[in-house]
């Protein structure tokens, strides 16, 4: 063939490589944006978990340390008050893995007190530090001090100070809490070959650490970047940092908790967050070279057919007997097509195709059989003035109507003849493709709907709640329009399952997913399971006062459920609610704000008694039932 005909295929299979590889290029970024996304949510996520942890093992921790020390203050140091805080102590540390020991001790530093077994020898306890610091500082607040080692263990002191009837200092309460409890937790979590989470006091010593090295304990990052560029802007955040012992980039999620003096940071490495994506993008390189490989061939088979078209078109007369052979040999029915659209020739296979004679379709229209339901196809494919005139092959797919009245899918390939003198057509029994290709469709709606469920209470799932989320926050953006979330929990759900099982812990939650999903009317509604005994309802379109009413009908619900508890102050099975509502406020950016605010108000719910609404909403409410909480 000419040249320049060659250099044109030739330039027409480069364009579509580099088109490819532009393609997969731009792909593979926009995946990596993803994943490190997901990997800075995912940190945050956990920062917020660990933070909560630690806070809810130190304020249990201090609960009893507030006890103590005010029957010390009521009751003073008598043997006998002694000898009960002796019973109150060890019966606190054996219900609280997080607790090592208690020490009483007097304003000279003397243990007068101890969980420590009656039979022990001595006391211990680490207290010059804390002494020390409750001697100059009147007042009732905790002090959280530095980790010490004492008998081969690590513990963090937690201490509060107690006085004389005078208001003098009396001496400290001090409870021991373990950093190999933290230790335990922390590593139950998997962040990669270079991931970290550091406990650490708000000046920055390190308290616990994951993976644990001891000689980090007690060590100071107070002059690290954390805490000198970043904690002093914002008490929550996640950044990019490179370690100077290593050298790896980290997005490292840090936050302060809560009350006490304390910060939590979740490292994970970038080298790790994209290990799934280079293990995805070598094997789509290797998909992509071997797809433009393929390209190249068939270009150059393209160009050799163009080259061989000459040879082909002097040899048809020659194949035109053999095509005649092979055509009533074959189980394809084939078909010549005059000009005016009436067959010419038919094959043999027309009998078991059809159930017509070959001679009984001869001269007749060619689209006489096709199915009316299909026949819209087979006009836009066969007889449109694009398919007459512009390509030598087409092809469709259709039904035709046999003689006994059944219908048969088929594939149907037309060839158009040189000089425009009509048609080949090869028609092809496809049903059975086409049964196993419905059957396929229908396991992936039936898989697609599994992989949006609970599999639980038959709710919607975490992603998928995440996924509706993210499309109803936007929705309302864009439309102007109220978007409430109501997050739930069921009330001492720990002390349900330590006291009828898991079982009936599962039954129970599959009979709260039953309740709250039969409170949902609309369509755009949706319940879902957030995790563990907590539940979010989506409510788009909804405004704080609809979402307070569905909130108390669920709270309701759950009590007429009559499930028994025996260890909830009503012996039934109550749930408390939070509930907020997005409506173009400022205070909620994101999703992630308004799924906070809901889980800030559930947890005023919680603080307030249990087993009522709590709402997120700058003005007090008026339902019964419920709390309101000022926006943050």
């Amino acid at each position: 063939m000419p040249r320049p005909l060659q250099l044109g295929v030739a330039a027409f299979v480069a364009l579509i490589c580099l088109t490819l590889v532009g393609l997969d290029l731009v792909d593979a970024w926009q995946q990596r944006s993803r994943e490190i996304d997901y990997g800075r949510r995912a940190g945050a996520n956990l920062a917020r978990s660990l933070g909560q942890h630690a806070e809810d093992t130190i304020r249990t921790a201090d609960a009893t340390i507030i006890g103590l020390t005010r029957r010390l203050e009521i009751d003073g140091g008598s043997p006998e008050n002694l000898g009960q805080l002796h019973d109150i102590m060890a019966m606190r540390i054996a219900s609280f893995p997080a607790l090592v020991g208690f020490v009483v001790a007097n304003a000279d530093g003397e243990c007068v007190a101890t969980s420590l077994p009656q039979a022990a020898s001595q006391c211990r306890h680490s207290g010059a530090e804390y002494l020390e610091y409750h001697r100059t500082h009147p007042g009732t607040d905790p002090h959280l001090g530095t980790p010490v080692k004492l008998a081969g263990s690590w513990i963090i002191p937690l201490s509060r100070r107690f006085d004389r009837a005078d208001g003098s200092f009396a001496g400290v309460v001090a409870a021991e809490i373990s950093i190999k409890y933290f230790q335990d937790f922390y590593d139950t979590f998997e962040l990669g070959r270079h991931g970290a989470i550091v406990l650490l006091l708000a000046d920055g010593i390190v308290l616990a650490r994951r993976p644990f090295v001891e000689a980090n304990i007690g060590r100071s990052l107070g002059n690290g970047p954390l805490f000198r560029d970043y904690l002093p802007r914002a008490p929550m955040g996640t950044v990019e940092l490179t370690s100077s012992a290593d050298g790896i980039v980290r997005l490292t999620s840090y936050r302060r908790v809560g009350s006490y003096p304390l910060v939590i940071s979740v490292a994970l490495a970038v080298e790790d967050i994209l290990k799934p994506w280079r293990t995805n993008l070598r094997a789509h390189l290797v998909r992509t070279a071997i797809v433009i490989l393929v390209i190249g061939l068939l270009g150059a088979r393209l160009a050799a057919q163009i080259r061989q078209r000459q040879r082909v078109e002097t040899a048809h007369a020659r194949t035109a007997a053999a095509y005649r052979l092979l055509a009533e040999n074959t189980t394809d029915m084939i078909m010549r097509i005059g000009p005016d659209s009436r067959r010419l020739y038919v094959s043999p296979a027309s009998r078991e195709l059809l159930g017509y004679e070959p001679e009984e379709l001869l001269g007749r229209p060619n689209g006489e059989l096709v199915h009316p339901d299909d026949r819209p196809e087979w006009v836009a494919s066969f007889t449109s003035s694009g398919a007459l005139l512009g390509r030598e092959l087409t092809q469709a797919i259709y039904r035709v109507i046999r003689k006994d009245g059944g219908a048969v899918w088929v594939e149907a390939r037309r060839r158009q003849l040189p000089d425009g003198d009509g048609f080949v057509v090869s028609v092809r029994d496809i049903s059975a493709r086409k049964r196993a290709e419905e059957r396929l469709e229908q396991a992936n709606r039936r898989l697609a709907a599994l992989t949006k469920e609970d599999g639980l209470t038959g709710l919607a799932n975490r992603r998928h709640f995440d996924e509706t989320l993210d499309a109803e926050f936007r929705r309302a953006a864009r439309e102007a329009t109220a978007l409430s979330l109501i997050m739930l929990d069921v009330d001492h759900f720990k002390m349900f399952n330590d006291s009828y099982g898991h079982p009936a812990g599962d039954r129970c939650l599959r009979a709260i997913g039953v309740s709250l999903k039969g409170l949902l009317r609309r369509p755009a509604d949706l319940a879902a399971r957030y995790g563990g005994e907590e539940f979010a309802i989506l409510l788009p379109s909804t405004p704080l006062a609809g979402a307070v009413e569905i909130a108390e009908r669920a709270r309701a619900a759950v009590r007429a459920l009559r499930i028994e508890h025996a260890c909830n102050p009503d012996r039934i099975v109550t749930i408390s609610l939070g509930v907020a509502t997005f409506a173009q406020r400022p205070d909620f950016p994101d999703p992630d704000d308004l799924v906070a605010a809901a889980d800030r108000a559930l947890y005023a719910a919680k603080a307030s008694g249990r087993d009522r609404v709590c709402t997120a909403a700058s003005a007090p409410a008026v339902a019964p039932g419920h709390v309101a909480l000022p926006q943050p």
